[in-house]
């Protein structure tokens, strides 16, 4: 199985996907209502909790993210990941050089613990052009809410970029259970009962 980069640099270029029931990708229709209304990614650095075959940061990369880092806890994925980069160096090494792309195989919240260690140090322009995507198996209700507790309820947080989380209505964690968590939600891209909840401190 293999799924597609639907624009940018290398749109049209075809990713591997683990085989069986490991991971669950972003479908292409919500890709495509998030990455329709995000276009020019330029500036950004993309940061994937939980990337699995790596398409949404990769889609955010040929849109132009000034730095991509991928995390994949699972050893199988976390290969077929390194595979697909792989197939992007073989024709954009020399925009890889400029826009370089990392990874980490670890448990989200241990990654979540690293970058926050390192944003810390970051300019004030650097922070708020970052963006953190959090796709994990839509049935852990409890890693969904892990991983909010490290943003202090984002209000006053000390993240102050995008958190896009993808969620889904029927299995994953609900848009009104996100609601009564006071959560910033400055946008929301649904398609059918998944969508991408765009969270973003707004003072």
């Amino acid at each position: 199985m293999s799924i597609q980069i639907l624009g940018g640099l290398a749109r049209g270029r075809t990713l591997d996907v683990p085989t069986g029931n490991l991971i669950r990708p972003t479908s292409v229709m919500l890709r495509r209502r998030l990455f329709d209304a995000r276009q020019d990614m330029s500036g950004f650095h993309f940061y994937d909790l939980c990337s699995g075959s790596g398409s949404v940061g990769i889609e955010a990369w040929s849109r132009g993210a000034e730095a991509l880092f991928l995390n994949e806890k699972n050893r199988q994925v976390y290969q077929v990941m390194l595979k697909n980069i792989s197939k992007l160096k073989e024709q954009y090494s020399e925009e890889l050089n400029q826009r370089k792309i990392s990874t980490t195989n670890l448990d989200c919240l241990k990654f979540l613990h690293q970058f926050k260690l390192e944003y810390e140090n970051r300019s004030s322009l650097e922070k708020m052009n970052t963006i953190l995507f959090f796709d994990p198996p839509y049935e852990d209700h409890q890693l969904y809410l892990n991983i909010l507790d490290q943003f202090n309820g984002f209000q006053g947080s000390w993240f102050h970029g995008e958190f896009w989380l993808e969620s889904d209505e029927t299995k994953g964690i609900k848009i009104k259970e996100l609601e009564k968590l006071n959560l910033p939600i400055v946008k929301k891209y649904v398609q059918g009962t998944s969508f991408v909840a765009i969270i973003k401190e707004t003072n």
